[in-house]
């Protein structure tokens, strides 16, 4: 009973509590990192300095002509509803010198050209979401792992931050038994541990895709009508009248809405609003896609190469050679006997081991196979 609390203990670990706290056990690659550590401040980062600046400046300010009607009014009134920019040819805009998107009455009639922001009424809680799928990967695999491989490198890893065994000693010998005797013992059982980290894996890709689809829809597929390239140019140029993004983060947008007059009839009315957080949210959105796009490239190729390592053998063969510097021969006798769930154990101690006991540890369970063989 003692014991099955303490694995639910550490099988819920804080959802932030990697933050806090440092793992020397590595119990995932670098790009799988990148997603909880790297990708995560940066939203992170984002979101907090985005709330402290609500608390001093407005996202949109809308100015109303209309007499006796208050400019406050009008700006909650266009922050509830929406604002809207019309795409018209810049030529067009050329001639008329109107900023993008500020137009007049007259072009509300051209359906096709009006587009609608609203993600601003949004953006703290899509920022929260995107944390929360960014996390999740690590945060189930930090439960299905359970300290599995630190179980494996205590005292014998000098990374877990307890003592360190004496190679000449008897228990450095008793536990290098013992690794060499469970993993024998265990050979064919590993794959679901594999294969559940390739599923979270697989979820980080998920996540990186759904965050791009998401960030295209919201700001009215700017992203996807106009690709990379202009994209990357118009950030490196900061931006100006032909910028791509100005269409999904405008600076200065409209709101109409209508009221009573005097006669009782009503009255329609356009108040022009400024978003001057724009300024800083196009840029931080627009390298954020590009930043996206990179990892999702790096997903894809950490994707092929799981798929590779699945399915070959000499994939895994190269892979393990890399760490143990054994015999060929002692390499691959281990290897035929190994699975892929096998074989990625042995990866993940080779990571967190010191060279000389991981090959200790090989040599270990080439003598236990051969010890088998002998007895069967």
């Amino acid at each position: 009973m003692g014991r099955m609390k303490f694995k639910i203990k550490i099988a819920q670990p804080s959802l932030f509590s990697h933050l806090t706290t440092v793992n020397p056990i590595k119990t995932d690659d670098f790009i799988f990192r990148i997603h909880y550590k790297f990708t995560f401040l940066i939203i992170l980062f984002v979101y907090t300095i985005y709330c402290k600046t609500l608390w001093k400046y407005d996202i949109l300010s809308c100015s109303n002509s209309a007499a006796g009607k208050s400019n406050e009014i009008a700006s909650t009134f266009c922050f509830a509803t929406s604002v809207y920019s019309v795409t018209l040819d810049n030529n067009e805009d050329k001639k008329t010198g109107r900023y993008p998107g500020v137009i007049g009455f007259e072009d509300l009639d051209r359906k096709e050209n009006v587009r609608y922001h609203k993600y601003y009424q949004f953006t703290p809680f899509i920022l929260l979401v995107q944390i929360i799928i960014l996390i999740t990967p690590r945060y189930l695999w930090r439960c299905y792992e359970d300290g599995k491989i630190a179980m494996f490198c205590e005292g014998i890893s000098g990374k877990d931050g307890g003592p360190v065994l004496d190679k000449g000693g008897e228990p450095y010998k008793r536990r290098r038994k013992w690794l060499g005797e469970y993993f024998v013992g265990s050979l064919g059982h590993n794959n679901p541990y594999a294969f559940f980290y390739a599923g979270c894996e697989m979820l980080n890709m998920v996540s990186v895709v759904f965050q791009l689809y998401f960030l295209d829809v919201a700001t009215g597929n700017v992203f996807s009508t106009h690709g990379l390239g202009p994209i990357v140019k118009n950030l490196l140029q900061s931006g100006g009248k032909d910028d791509p993004l100005s269409f999904g983060f405008p600076l200065v947008a409209k709101c109409t809405y209508s009221y009573y007059g005097p006669s009782g009839n009503i009255i329609p009315h356009s108040a022009v609003c400024t978003l001057p957080l724009n300024l800083v949210t196009k840029i931080y959105i627009g390298w954020f896609w590009v930043y996206l796009i990179f990892l999702a490239g790096l997903n894809t190729l950490n994707l092929i190469y799981r798929v590779a390592a699945i399915g070959s053998y000499q994939v895994r063969l190269r892979a393990l050679r890399e760490y143990a510097l054994l015999s060929k021969s002692d390499l691959r006798y281990i290897m035929k006997k190994c699975v892929y769930g096998d074989w990625f154990i042995l990866t993940l101690l080779a990571e967190n081991l010191d060279p000389e006991v991981f090959v200790d540890i090989m040599n270990e369970v080439v003598y236990n196979l051969q010890l088998d063989k002998v007895n069967a």
